[in-house]
């Protein structure tokens, strides 16, 4: 919760692994504080400046500050970037930086939404639910590009036209590849990812395994998966 900023009840569940029962008791203690979704069913979690003591009084070092709840603009895009945590920690991977922790560290002219680390290769994420400008695309393909210690860029994008977008505006950039929200949500591990070079697709799982080995993607494994137009 501190490193994500809050959780669904869902998210929560899952993530801990505790009872609907369990929850609310966190509530009725003040640890956790729970309001409604700015837009639709769900509950929202976020823990408090008393779960901040209670950790650090059991030698859990929480350094990103406690919050009360995001603003409207950012709940939606918040709540599906954790979506993308969890499934990454189901496929193994659990060395993950949220764009909270990130700043906390330091990291803050250009803050991606989160960095995982496989196999001591860090893969930066990028959520895009609305579209920037392509200045500002330019600026962090440069920084990404020059940075030493980010091996890859994967942009999980919310439509078919950000898609098209972002793969145009990122010709020549290696280290940058794109997979569709829904084709994720949908697919899980087995998502397609494109590069802007190469035709075709590579489902997720390999292109996570390949940077992890230190393998750099070729032409040929992505003319091995096939795509449609709507995926």
């Amino acid at each position: 919760m501190f490193e994500q900023g809050f959780l669904t009840e869902e998210q929560a569940l899952v993530i801990g692994d505790i009872t609907p029962a369990e929850l609310k008791e966190w509530v009725g203690t003040g640890h956790v504080a729970s309001e409604k979704s700015f837009f639709d069913v769900p509950t929202l979690y976020f823990p408090t400046d008393k779960a901040h003591r209670f950790l650090w009084s059991n030698g859990i070092k929480v350094y990103v500050e406690w919050l009360r709840r995001p603003p409207e603009k950012n709940e939606v895009h918040d709540r599906r970037l954790t979506d993308l945590r969890i499934l990454f920690e189901k496929m193994g991977y659990l060395a993950w930086q949220s764009e909270r922790c990130l700043h906390q560290r330091g990291m803050r002219k250009i803050r991606p939404d989160a960095i995982v680390e496989i196999s001591k290769r860090k893969v930066v994420i990028e959520l895009e639910m609305t579209m920037k400008g392509s200045s500002k695309y330019e600026k962090r393909f440069r920084f990404y590009a020059d940075h030493p210690a980010i091996d890859a860029v994967l942009y999980v994008v919310a439509t078919p036209e950000q898609r098209k977008r972002i793969l145009k505006l990122s010709e020549g950039q290696g280290k940058v590849f794109v997979a569709l929200l829904r084709n994720v949500s949908e697919h899980g591990r087995d998502a397609y990812v494109e590069h802007p070079v190469f035709p075709g697709a590579v489902r997720l799982w390999k292109f996570l395994e390949m940077i992890g080995v230190k393998r750099f993607l070729n032409a040929h494994d992505f003319q091995s998966e096939r795509r449609t137009k709507d995926e």
